[in-house]
């Protein structure tokens, strides 16, 4: 019988809140968003209206990662 695959929380937090997170360009909600992931590589980006969009890579391993804190920058 296989082991349960372990899971960590990635808490994701942007100013101003409110900006669509998409991991591994799959919509998962808006900020603040925790997102339970198993380890590994993803590509996290944060898109809001008017505002240029982030985007990292991040590694997850199997305890909870930092928060991602993220500061918008607006276009204008």
């Amino acid at each position: 019988m296989e082991a349960p695959q372990s899971t960590a929380k990635l808490a994701i937090n942007s100013t101003p809140v409110g900006a669509q997170v998409f991991i591994d360009s799959l919509f998962k909600g808006n900020t603040p968003l925790d997102v339970a992931l198993s380890p590994g590589h993803y590509e996290v980006r944060l898109s809001l209206p008017d505002y240029y969009e982030w985007e990292a890579q991040v590694e997850i391993g199997d305890t909870d990662p930092a928060p991602l804190d993220v500061r918008m920058v607006a276009i204008n």
